[in-house]
Parts: C-alpha cells; sequence; structure tokens
C-alpha cells in the first residue's frame, strides 16, 4: 500500500469514528469535538458533511500527502 492508499485507509477509520450516531454523515457537533475546521469541510453549509465533501477533503489531504 503506497502513502496516499495509507493515509486515505487512516482518514476513513477517523471519519467512521467520527459518525458516532451511525447515520453515515459527519455533523458538525461530531466533527468540532475532534477538527475545528467543519465549516470548511461543509460546503453546502447544512451542518453536516455528506459523503461528496467528505470525498473532497480526502482529495486534499491526499494531493498533499504527495
Amino acid at each position: 500500500m503506497d502513502r496516499a492508499d495509507a493515509a486515505q485507509a487512516r482518514l476513513g477509520n477517523r471519519w467512521r469514528r467520527l459518525d458516532t450516531n451511525g447515520d453515515g454523515k459527519v455533523s458538525d457537533q461530531e466533527f468540532a469535538s475532534s477538527m475545528p475546521l467543519f465549516d470548511l469541510a461543509d460546503r453546502n453549509g447544512d451542518g453536516k458533511l455528506s459523503a461528496d465533501e467528505i470525498a473532497s477533503v480526502r482529495k486534499l489531504i491526499a494531493e498533499r500527502a504527495n
């Protein structure tokens, strides 16, 4: 597994741990308890991170890891 894949796997595990109610989305409260940049990730401002928003964050992190 290369560095980018490993980073993606770690991030995926973190997202699953953040989703404390298991609804498939990370709320602002769930996110803020661990990461203060929720507003940047919540592009549509609905107070939850969708799969697309999470994918965008993952892409940015992977790009910076390379």
